[in-house]
């Protein structure tokens, strides 16, 4: 490890972080405030046809999507319109259920909402590419099988997120990886704790991600949450996070930067 990166205190070990959230992480700030937009049939007209002209004007979005709860025959779609220069965040949310009841019109403009969400010219970030959550989208005729299977330009942060870290945060002098392997990839040999992943085809996830590099946490057991607005609130702050962790790598963050953004928030 080079000398610039000792003056970081290195990410904590991923299984000190769970059992010291209390003292080590904080909850997940967004970096702006934000506001939810719900399409269902109690949305007015003009909100809609407000959110179509800023969905037309924006080339950036996150996607981030539940599971298909079979029980409940019930998922979430949430889309962030990611807007530089706006001081809040637009974030839309399609529950599955509330879809099903609205009007002729109103879904008219939900799917022409989604074409312009989904044109092949605009990024779409994700954490990992799985697009069959937005299946239930296709089963009530919201989007259509054509635009589903030409769909090409999700971009899955999960990859590029682990070649940054390792780049950014390289073997420890003292770790046995630091002679023999090179800095890109994880290695059970390893015994860098603030490298948690051990393995070449280890991924990370959006919540390890998070604790490893931000000090946040977002709570994780949705299946033992009963209160829907506090189901939102989790995987907005999911939506939140991946547009948080592109805009690092994007901006392709040193280990200076992540301390100093740490420090002051």
């Amino acid at each position: 490890m080079n000398d610039s990166l000792l003056l970081l205190p290195p990410p904590e070990p991923i299984q000190v972080q769970y059992k010291t959230n209390w003292l080590g992480l904080h909850p997940f700030k967004p970096t702006k405030p934000f506001q939810i937009f719900c399409l269902c049939s109690s949305i007015p007209t003009n909100i809609i046809q407000l959110l179509i002209e800023e969905v037309k004007m924006t080339t950036t979005f996150t996607l981030h999507t539940s599971n298909y709860n079979k029980s409940t025959k019930d998922a979430f779609i949430f889309i962030e319109l990611i807007q530089v220069g706006e001081l809040q965040s637009k974030i839309l949310l399609f529950q599955i259920n509330r879809l099903l009841s609205i009007h002729h019109g109103l879904r008219f403009d939900i799917n022409t909402l989604l074409q312009n969400i989904f044109l092949p010219t605009n990024k779409i970030y994700t954490w990992n590419k799985n697009k069959k959550d937005l299946y239930p989208l296709i089963h009530i005729s919201f989007f259509s099988k054509e635009i589903f299977n030409n769909l090409s330009n999700l971009i899955p942060l999960q990859k590029p997120f682990k070649q940054w870290y390792n780049k950014t945060f390289t073997h420890d002098n003292k770790c046995p990886c630091s002679s023999r392997f090179d800095n890109d990839n994880d290695y059970p040999c390893c015994i860098c704790p603030y490298r948690p992943c051990k393995h070449i085809d280890e991924q990370w996830t959006l919540h390890r991600a998070i604790n490893c590099v931000l000090n946040e946490f977002i709570p994780q057991e949705i299946k033992s949450i009963t209160d829907h607005q506090d189901t939102i609130t989790i995987y907005t702050h999911y939506c939140l996070a991946t547009t948080k962790l592109a805009m690092i790598i994007e901006l392709d963050w040193k280990a200076e930067q992540v301390y100093q953004y740490n420090k002051y928030h």
